[in-house]
């Protein structure tokens, strides 16, 4: 079962999956998950999904709810990131690592731009 939490302004909520390949990452996994734990997703649809390619220092024990793990042993970084993908339920993906540091108000931002792109009309980036 995956998680789902609520992105601003969206009349259509996107679904955003996030994808995070691990491997013995015990020391940042906390830190993105408090990360996580604060994002104001403005109304879209969120699930989370660490992906474990065999971790042997506690990194599984540390997800917590509402996130999911998944085991993933001996595929690399990038069978971690085709499994999270095939897992997905999410409209747009983002993959991330697990010591990332997010910018504010990021998802957000993205998901309006992938929903002004799918239906059309044109886009243009901002910094703002």
């Amino acid at each position: 079962m995956s998680a789902r939490v609520g992105v601003e302004g969206s009349r259509s909520p996107a679904s955003v999956s996030i994808i995070v390949p691990v491997f013995n990452e015990v020391s940042t996994i906390d830190a993105l998950q408090d990360q996580f734990d604060r994002i104001d997703f403005a109304g879209n649809q969120c699930e989370v999904i660490f992906v474990d390619g065999g971790s042997t220092d506690g990194t599984q024990d540390r997800v917590r709810t509402p996130y999911r793990i998944i085991d993933q042993e001996g595929c690399g970084r990038g069978g971690a990131l085709n499994t999270g993908a095939r897992a997905a339920e999410g409209e747009v993906l983002f993959f991330l690592h697990c010591d990332s540091v997010l910018p504010e108000g990021h998802f957000a931002k993205s998901a309006r731009f992938y929903r002004v792109r799918a239906s059309g009309r044109s886009v243009s980036a901002s910094a703002s």
